[in-house]
């Protein structure tokens, strides 16, 4: 697969590195607004957005990804757990995501790249589901004395 990563920091590096080594191809660039700048050749291509806007009334960027390339395949993923999370998966750790219909073969591929288990949370409007586990994983955060390497994980 081939994989441009928007952000060269901590959660960008380090899934571009995790994908680098299961055999993807991975460039990286900087700043959202290479969508916009793209948004035509998006079309069809599946767009994985990890950016948490905090403060913001909505934490993702469904609806700006969207507007500029409206025929991409959105998937939500990647940012309810810290790079921590990322760079040593605790076992078993989940990674909940919503996606189009499209997109959702290829997110689980991304997301197993890792070494997390994908969880389908629903289509591309269920991002606010996966958002709402954002402020969880803080809290379970705050509450393990900072410790960011917290995950949550389904039972069977």
């Amino acid at each position: 697969m081939k994989i441009a990563v928007i952000g060269t920091g901590r959660i960008g590096g380090t899934l571009g590195q995790r994908w680098h080594a299961a055999g993807h191809e991975v460039a990286y660039g900087s700043r959202a607004d290479m969508v916009a700048a793209h948004g035509a050749a998006l079309a069809g291509k599946v767009v994985v957005d990890a950016v948490n806007r905090i403060g913001e009334p909505v934490v993702n960027s469904h609806a700006a990804i969207t507007a500029a390339a409206p025929r991409c395949r959105y998937v939500r993923a990647f940012n309810t757990l810290g790079w921590e999370n990322f760079a040593e998966p605790p076992p078993g750790a989940a990674m909940f995501f919503a996606a189009d219909p499209g997109a959702r073969p290829a997110a689980e591929e991304l997301i197993i790249a890792v070494g997390l288990e994908p969880v389908f949370a629903g289509d591309a409007d269920a991002s606010a589901t996966v958002d709402a586990l954002l402020p969880l994983w803080f809290a379970l955060v705050r509450h393990n004395g900072g410790d960011r390497r917290v995950a949550l994980r389904i039972t069977r």
